[in-house]
């Protein structure tokens, strides 16, 4: 419940708004079957609750990993394949990766030591004319294929979306970017 409280202070607009109540529902009433349709279903509804879920961050990394039954090393092809997923989610052709994982844009996993790629996670910033358009598509990104999600469980790691308030960025951050193929 700390995690719908934390939301609602900061999330904003329809459908939202919401589906944080419906969340409340359903941790409420201990509806175990409809929490598990909400957290990996494919369906818009069940994508859309978990645009706002208040699940993430209530496991470790390391609870994640056993649950899902995966290694805790992300590798340069599990890369590749964040980023063609998040294009397709958000039908666009570009994106930058930040956090941890950009490492494996440069360097292959095994020309690195564990420590460098020790995440299930790819965070995603999707490029847009705006911020608010940012944010959206980030939300659909972290929908379809973020923590808990059914591509989460298939494929062993998440893709984080993030906007540009989200990601902690450096000065001259745009100067820095790597291409990636």
């Amino acid at each position: 419940m700390r995690n719908l409280k934390r939301l609602r202070g900061s999330v904003q607009g329809q459908p939202h708004v919401r589906n944080l109540g419906r969340w409340q529902q359903l941790v409420r009433d201990r509806d175990v079957p409809g929490l598990r349709h909400v957290m990996t279903g494919v369906d818009t509804d069940s994508v859309e609750m978990r645009e706002v879920s208040p699940m993430g961050g209530l496991t470790s990394q390391d609870e994640r990993s056993e649950v899902l039954g995966v290694g805790r090393l992300m590798r340069r092809d599990q890369l590749e394949h964040a980023i063609r997923n998040a294009c397709q989610i958000i039908q666009h052709s570009e994106l930058i990766v930040v956090g941890s994982q950009t490492i494996l844009g440069t360097y292959d996993e095994d020309e690195l030591p564990a420590a460098a790629t020790m995440s299930i996670e790819v965070d995603i910033v999707p490029i847009a004319d705006s911020n608010e358009e940012t944010a959206r598509l980030a939300d659909l990104i972290e929908g379809v294929a973020g923590e808990f999600s059914s591509f989460e469980q298939l494929h062993g790691f998440s893709i984080d979306g993030v906007d540009l308030d989200t990601a902690v960025l450096p000065d001259r951050w745009r100067e820095r970017i790597v291409g990636f193929p």
